[in-house]
């Protein structure tokens, strides 16, 4: 989970946005508390849930990289919008 915490904190450090920085250095710390660490364990523990993730991952800091900012950003939108899904169909 610390992996998912800190690809999210490293993203917004690549924006060099320190409004934005400061929300997520908060938000991240609320995550870590225990009813939202129980419900992803929970998610995580779904077959190919996991994998999924660190594929979308992947392709959102490969977009970062080649600092195509609208290819992130659509990514970045379907990646929380799965991540949604499979929290509200759990």
């Amino acid at each position: 989970m610390e992996y998912d915490r800190e690809f999210r904190i490293n993203i917004v450090k690549a924006a060099h946005n320190a409004i934005l920085f400061s929300i997520m250095t908060y938000l991240a710390d609320a995550l870590k508390e225990r009813p939202w660490t129980n419900l992803k364990e929970k998610s995580w523990s779904v077959l190919g849930r996991l994998e999924k993730y660190i594929q979308q991952h992947t392709e959102i800091l490969n977009a970062v990289k080649k600092r195509d900012s609208k290819d992130a950003s659509r990514i970045m939108y379907n990646h929380l919008a799965a991540v949604e899904e499979d929290l509200v169909s759990e």
